[in-house]
């Protein structure tokens, strides 16, 4: 396991290897590769097996807390070992997010947005 701090606040460990077999291949991460290479993403994309980031707090408690406050998250990516199939942690980011407004497509409309004319 690898600690660092991004710079942002958040605490990042990362994973680079199977912790059954030892293996560093994993099938997501490859995939992602030969997307690169195709031209499909841009350079420096990784897609995971899976991808989940949720607020690590009581709904109940969170529902009186004022817009713009922080409560502790926790965001973690689960990769496939390309030698014995194992699922495993990737990459586990701790860190915070703010109490926003969403719209129904997850959009933040907690901040007033300025229209200008024309647009």
């Amino acid at each position: 396991m690898i600690k660092q701090a991004d710079g942002q606040g958040n605490t990042v460990y990362k994973y680079p290897k199977c912790p059954m077999c030892g293996s560093k291949k994993r099938h997501h991460e490859e995939m992602s590769n030969k997307a690169i290479k195709q031209g499909t993403v841009e350079a420096g994309f990784l897609m995971p097996f899976t991808y989940e980031s949720r607020p690590v707090a009581d709904d109940r408690k969170t529902r009186l807390l004022p817009m713009g406050a922080e409560v502790p998250a926790i965001t973690t990516a689960t990769e496939v070992c390309m030698k014995c199939g194992c699922v495993y942690a990737s990459l586990v980011v701790h860190g915070k997010v703010k109490k926003v407004i969403v719209d129904k497509q997850g959009r933040d409309v907690s901040k007033p947005k300025i229209i200008l004319p024309g647009q």
